[in-house]
C-alpha cells in the first residue's frame, strides 16, 4: 500500500511541475479535461453509464503538445488506469494541440490502454482531422456520453 502511495504522490508532483492540477480517487478511468467543474461533471456522468474514476487531470491555459503529451503520459502510467477519457472545450486551449499531444504519446510510447476523446470549440475541426489521418485506434466522440460509453465499450472488449 505504501508503495501505491508513493506511485500517486510522484505523480501529483510530476504534475505540478507542469501546472495541472491532479487528483487521485478509485480505480477505473483517468479524465483530462480543462477545469475542475468540467472533470467533475463528467466523474458524475460516468458513474451514470457505470464507470468508476481513477484520477482526473485539469490542464490549464499556456500547454503546447509537450505539455500535453505529458498529462497523457502521466495517466497512462497510473496502474488503476484502464481507459483514458479526453474532453476538451477548446477555447483558449485548441484542440489541435490536444491531437498532436495524443499523437506524441502513441508514437513515444504507444497506447496500451483504450483512449476515447471529445473536442469542441477552437480547431476542433483540425484536431478531428489530425486524429482520423494518424490511423490511431481513438476513438472520436461527439459528446460526453457518447465518449463515456464507448470508452466503457472498449474497456470492456480489452478484458
Amino acid at each position: 500500500m505504501q508503495n501505491q502511495k508513493n506511485t500517486f504522490e510522484a505523480l501529483a508532483c510530476k504534475a505540478a511541475k507542469f501546472g495541472f492540477q491532479y487528483r487521485e480517487l478509485e480505480s477505473g478511468i483517468g479524465i483530462i479535461s480543462n477545469g475542475d467543474g468540467f472533470a467533475l461533471n463528467i466523474i458524475n456522468e460516468a458513474q451514470k453509464v457505470g464507470l468508476n474514476t481513477a484520477c482526473f487531470l485539469n490542464l490549464k491555459g499556456g500547454v503546447d503538445r509537450d505539455k500535453i503529451a505529458a498529462s497523457i503520459k502521466l495517466i497512462m502510467t497510473n496502474p488503476r488506469v484502464d481507459g483514458i477519457f479526453i474532453n476538451i472545450l477548446g477555447g483558449f486551449l485548441r484542440c489541435n494541440l490536444i491531437a498532436d499531444g495524443i499523437i506524441t504519446v502513441a508514437n513515444d510510447l504507444g497506447l496500451n490502454i483504450p483512449l476515447v476523446a471529445r473536442f469542441e470549440g477552437t480547431n476542433k475541426e483540425d484536431a478531428t482531422n489530425i486524429l482520423q489521418k494518424s490511423g490511431l485506434a481513438v476513438h472520436l466522440a461527439n459528446n460526453t456520453k457518447e465518449g463515456l460509453l464507448a470508452l466503457k465499450d472498449a474497456i470492456e472488449e480489452d478484458l
